[in-house]
Parts: structure tokens; C-alpha cells; sequence
């Protein structure tokens, strides 16, 4: 016997289900039992942050000085494993972000460190990233400084929902300075 379009939502309930033999031995009878059983499912964590290494979400209005960059340089290329040519983008639970990031490609500035920002009309949040060695850019500017240019940022979102602009910044001494060059939408939509 074999379970079909069973569907298993935060609700689990049986819509349907067929009989069909798998040996083949014998094509159909009369009488079947069937006995249903009650599963139960352990309920997912709500707070991910004590299983996994995310980086953090941070309130930086309290810590830092906020203003616009008068330069940057850089990409996001990579928004949970897809480029930005797949729009509109949905993101639940996880957000990861890979990219590169510089002050000036000419004066070889690299920031002290780099944040994600989401903004929409009520809040601007900002997500530290950590470093990551990208070797491609450095050689297309011809300037190994560049290779530390890389961000990467993996992010716990389930508390965010809605519809944000994520952008980039970086820290120079106690300011952060958000590029206004980086728009990509984003709907976020919180836990499963």
C-alpha cells in the first residue's frame, strides 16, 4: 500500500490517499484494513541564533553615527544563492549575502567593516557581515589589496516580515556610512 497527495502544512492532516499494489502479485481485493496512527512532530525553534553562527542584527543608531557615503564601489552578488537578476525576491527564515565592498577601487580603501541594511518606512536595520577573500576582484582591478574586499553575512530574518531595501554600509572610525547606490527589494516572510 502506498500514501499519495498527502499534505503536510503547519497542520498535518491527510486530504486523501490511495490503494494500489506494490508486489503485484495480486491486482485487487475487497477488504483492506487500515489502520491510521497519530505521528507527533517535534514543533521547530522559533530562535535559531543558539543552533547556528549567525551574524548579528544590530540597533547602530545607539552606537554609531549615521550619515551617506560620498563613494563606494562594490556588488551584491549573491542573495541566498541567486544573483539579482531573480526578482521580485522572498526571503524566510535565512538570509545570506555574498559580495564585495570598497570605499575606492583607485585608492585601494577597504572599509574597517561591512554591513547589510534593510529599510523600509519604519526601521533601518543593519546586519554585520564577515570578511571573505575575493581573489576575482583583485585581479580584474590588478591590485591584490582588493582580494580583502569580500563580505559574506548569513543572518537569522524569522523575526522580519515585510518589504525592505537591502543596501550596504561600512564603518569608517565611529560612522556608519550607507551607500546609496545599493536598492535591492526584498519581501521578507518571517517563519515558514
Amino acid at each position: 500500500m502506498r500514501s499519495e497527495n498527502v499534505t503536510c502544512p503547519i497542520l498535518i492532516r491527510v486530504s486523501s490517499f490511495s490503494i494500489s499494489p506494490i508486489n503485484h502479485k495480486e491486482h485487487w481485493r475487497d477488504v483492506y484494513d487500515i489502520k491510521f496512527k497519530k505521528l507527533t512532530i517535534a514543533t521547530p525553534k522559533r530562535d535559531m541564533s543558539g543552533t547556528l553562527k549567525f551574524d548579528k542584527l544590530l540597533n547602530a543608531a545607539k552606537k554609531y553615527t549615521i550619515s551617506t557615503a560620498l563613494k563606494c564601489e562594490g556588488s551584491i552578488d549573491f542573495i541566498n544563492g541567486m544573483n539579482l537578476t531573480h526578482q521580485p525576491l522572498v526571503v524566510r527564515n535565512l538570509l545570506t549575502v555574498k559580495g564585495w565592498l570598497t570605499q575606492s577601487t583607485e585608492q585601494s580603501l577597504l572599509p574597517q567593516s561591512t554591513f547589510l541594511v534593510l529599510s523600509n518606512t519604519r526601521e533601518t536595520i543593519f546586519i554585520k557581515t564577515h570578511k571573505m577573500l575575493r581573489i576575482d576582484v583583485g585581479n580584474y582591478y590588478k591590485n591584490r589589496a582588493l582580494d580583502n574586499s569580500g563580505y559574506a553575512s548569513f543572518a537569522d530574518v524569522t523575526k522580519i516580515s515585510g518589504t525592505y531595501t537591502l543596501g550596504l554600509a561600512f564603518l569608517e572610525k565611529d560612522q556608519i556610512k550607507i551607500c546609496s547606490k545599493f536598492n535591492t527589494l526584498i519581501t521578507f516572510k518571517g517563519l515558514f
